[in-house]
């Protein structure tokens, strides 16, 4: 994960998902820059993490204090912490569950 605290908006609830040519990573998809609103509840959890995790400029560093590129294993480890007992647990099926649980929010229909 190549995210900064400086990417992060506490007051406007939001994280700027940008290129990082220093750390060779673009995001995927058409969207190359975009900012994505986070709930409250999230934000209260991600100011905790930045205090406890007080003098790394990345949101999930590496012991060496480097960009964390294990996402699916950060998703595992949390998954086990959780109690979720399903293996199948990966990121598509966190990223297909927001949309839907945004869809049905936001009273969008499926086409």
């Amino acid at each position: 994960m190549n995210a900064e605290w400086t990417d992060i908006d506490f007051e406007a609830h939001s994280i700027n998902v940008h290129p990082k040519p220093e750390n060779d990573w673009i995001p995927k998809g058409e969207a190359r820059e975009e900012d994505i609103v986070l709930q409250g509840r999230f934000m209260k959890r991600m100011k905790a993490r930045q205090i406890r995790g007080a003098g790394s400029t990345l949101v999930f560093p590496t012991a060496t204090n480097r960009a964390n590129m294990h996402l699916i294993k950060i998703v595992q480890r949390v998954r086990k912490k959780a109690g979720i007992k399903d293996k199948r647990i990966m990121l598509h099926a966190l990223r297909r569950t927001f949309g839907t649980m945004v869809t049905k929010e936001c009273g969008i229909e499926q086409a």
